[in-house]
């Protein structure tokens, strides 16, 4: 069994932020203008995760060109040319979206907001019948031997086959 060798990558921060992103555990920290080595797949990791925090969209191919751009030590805008993607279109319709209401979000944000919703919902149904349950008089039932009362016929019913069964 041959041993692969271990293949290195540069990751370069051509911004003007310290960036720090975690591997299995560990933080790696890499300063604004700084290129470092790293073992290949966490060269890879790091440009995603520089590529998620310096997005200004959440498209998938703006991300694409700015981890490219940390791995190459390219300008975006040389990145988004090599690679044929137009970075000023897909900001100009992230922007659009964004001045007619249309809000970016991530999927989790919004499942939280529609769960807060649900239970506001859930807790108004709840109050309303509660004070429909305390506004319904409960019916009496009452002996006509003794006079006692219940709450339910079965219980009077009961109480007159045992306390009355001679009368």
């Amino acid at each position: 069994m041959e041993n692969k060798p271990i293949e290195f990558r540069k990751l370069y921060n051509n911004t003007e932020r310290d960036f720090t992103f975690k591997f299995d555990s560990a933080n790696y920290v890499i300063k604004a203008g700084e290129t470092k080595d790293f073992i290949n797949y966490i060269a890879e990791h790091g440009a995603r995760k520089m590529a998620d925090f310096f997005a200004k969209t959440t498209d998938k191919q703006e991300k694409a060109v700015l981890a490219q751009s940390f791995l190459e030590n390219v300008s975006f805008d040389e990145m988004a040319k090599k690679m044929g993607v137009n970075l000023d279109k897909i900001r100009k319709e992230a922007l659009a979206k964004e001045k007619d209401g249309v809000r970016v979000q991530n999927l989790e944000s919004q499942v939280a907001d529609l769960t807060k919703k649900l239970n506001e919902v859930l807790e108004a149904k709840k109050e309303t019948k509660e004070e429909v349950k305390e506004e319904k008089p409960k019916k009496v039932y009452k002996c006509d031997v003794c006079g006692e009362e219940f709450d339910m016929a079965i219980k009077l019913t009961n109480h007159t086959r045992s306390a009355h069964k001679d009368k």
